[in-house]
């Protein structure tokens, strides 16, 4: 394989990625309570970065089939490229720190919805423990 096929290919596995997160989210849009805070746009700026890496790779094969040795040629996508990642990059740990918030407190609502179902459980078998030894039901 010639390296203007290896970033070709490359470069359209990159702008698969992107349409297949996309997909997800779209898939998740009816769930969207079940994403924590922030996930969306961090989604979509990974999506967006992994784009321009496509068109990074696209270019560079350009680059390499027309023989461009012009200095600056790969100026503009390497620049997308870099606020890309750097923004996504930097704005990573502030939303994953929200995602844990988040996945904690359901955690935590999950964790009393049971100890709620146990406690329920408990007064149904002593309501079931009392009404056999009086041999008939309370009125409620």
């Amino acid at each position: 394989m010639t390296p203007v096929a290896m970033h070709v290919a490359t470069a359209f596995s990159y702008f698969a990625i992107p349409v297949e997160i996309l997909w997800f989210l779209a898939t998740m849009s009816k769930r969207r309570h079940l994403l924590p805070p922030g996930a969306e746009a961090l989604t979509c700026g990974f999506a967006a970065f992994i784009g321009a890496c496509g068109v990074h790779h696209l270019a560079l094969a350009h680059e390499l089939r027309a023989g461009w040795p012009y200095p600056g040629a790969m100026s503009l996508p390497d620049s997308i490229m870099t606020i890309l990642s750097v923004g996504t990059a930097a704005v990573a740990p502030l939303i994953m720190r929200r995602a844990i918030d988040f996945y904690e407190r359901a955690m935590d609502i999950q964790a009393g919805l049971l100890r709620l179902h146990d406690a329920r459980e408990d007064m149904r078998d002593a309501l079931s423990v009392l009404v056999s030894r009086t041999g008939r039901a309370t009125e409620r």
